[in-house]
């Protein structure tokens, strides 16, 4: 989903329709919006992320939640709120992300690979600290920290962080 289709309504009724296929045995969602502390920026509104994981909870029959990957700024002040929601594990920055460029291709790429770079068994934690590495990180805080105050793009992970993508 992305622009006018990246609306808060749009993506729980999104969510609820993978979410009721019964075939789908687990949901992970690569969440890229705007966040502030305890919000969300969607196309059509502004959510507070407590509000919004309620709603998710309320929507959704089959709760098949897994992992949420978060590049949001702020992305660890919605962490809590989305575990409640029924997510197992939820990766988000500290404060201002400025290093999603760099660790999200190489998570992306780690959790749902096959071929050379399958990983059946590699963590939450184990992919992340591949993923999440500190030069590249303290580059772009630095380089965003000439604009903005609040940068630390450092990824916290909440929920059970031994989770692997086969279980």
């Amino acid at each position: 989903m992305r622009d006018s289709q990246a609306g808060s309504n749009d993506f729980i009724e999104k969510l609820k329709g993978i979410t009721d296929n019964y075939q789908n045995e687990a949901v992970d969602l690569f969440l890229q919006l705007h966040g502030e502390p305890g919000q969300l920026q969607f196309y059509d509104q502004r959510v507070l992320t407590g509000e919004f994981a309620e709603r998710i909870s309320n929507a959704l029959h089959n709760n098949c939640l897994r992992m949420l990957y978060n590049t949001s700024c702020y992305g660890d002040s919605h962490s809590e709120d989305f575990l409640r929601a029924g997510f197992r594990v939820a990766v988000g920055s500290l404060k201002i992300n400025a290093s999603a460029a760099t660790e999200y291709p190489i998570f992306c790429r780690l959790w749902g690979s096959t071929g050379i770079f399958r990983k059946n068994n590699i963590t939450v934690k184990d992919l992340l600290a591949r993923a999440d590495l500190a030069g590249p990180r303290w580059i772009a805080d630095r380089l965003a920290g000439r604009y903005f105050k609040a940068v630390d793009s450092s990824k916290i992970i909440r929920g059970n962080a031994s989770l692997t993508i086969s279980g």
